[in-house]
């Protein structure tokens, strides 16, 4: 994701009351670009990295513990 929309990022999550990456690896990589390229910290992720798609039911299920 490069280059990486800076300007639009700030405005699309600056305002956000509840930020959760959800991403296909097990580092959380748009999450440290995030962080890298605009200073914001996403705290809640839901990663998988055994191959599989992302569910909705996937991500409910790791969002409520």
């Amino acid at each position: 994701l490069w280059p990486f929309p800076a300007e639009a990022a700030r405005r699309a999550l600056g305002a956000a009351r509840r930020l959760v990456a959800v991403e296909g690896n097990v580092s959380a990589q748009l999450v440290t670009l995030i962080r890298s390229q605009i200073g914001l910290s996403i705290e809640e992720t839901v990663l998988r990295h055994d191959g599989r798609g992302l569910s909705a039911q996937y991500i409910l299920r790791n969002l409520e513990g």
